[in-house]
């Protein structure tokens, strides 16, 4: 499944099933970004990132479970 999906991504398609709610949680950006900077992943440095990326307006994205 993994090399057919390489060769043509749209052949994974049909190994899910349309109906079905299906999500991935994939933060690299935003991983390398708290490297980067040396900042915690918490509030603030949420906070600091959406600033960064000019969304500072909004109350900051952080992924569920960390």
């Amino acid at each position: 499944m993994y090399e057919a999906a390489i060769a043509n991504p749209d052949s994974f398609a049909e190994v899910v099933d349309s109906e079905e709610e299906v999500e991935a949680e994939v933060y690299p950006g935003t991983d390398a970004w708290f490297l980067a900077t040396g900042k915690m992943q918490d509030d603030a440095g949420y906070a600091a990132f959406n600033q960064a990326v000019g969304r500072e307006s909004r109350e900051p994205d952080k992924p569920k479970g960390r």
